[in-house]
């Protein structure tokens, strides 16, 4: 395998709620009411009302910069 097929590889890998939830130091009930609000980072939901929840590292990545407050410092 290339270096050219791992390229983005990272970026598609799943996280689950309990794992999101320990990176932005949030709960795991915070990200059900976000996404429950339209809030937070896109998301894939199984088929079905008890469908496990995934976050791609990509979009978790677009959704945090989305967030950042940048100061200009001049």
């Amino acid at each position: 395998m290339t270096n050219d097929n791992l390229e983005g590889l990272e970026d598609l890998r799943m996280l689950n709620s309990n794992e999101l939830s320990k990176i932005l130091s949030v709960k795991s009930a915070t990200l059900r009411s976000w996404r429950k609000r339209g809030f937070g980072p896109n998301f894939i939901k199984a088929d079905g009302a008890k469908g496990q929840v995934r976050y791609m590292v990509k979009d978790v990545r677009t959704w945090v910069n989305s967030k950042r407050i940048i100061l200009d410092e001049t």
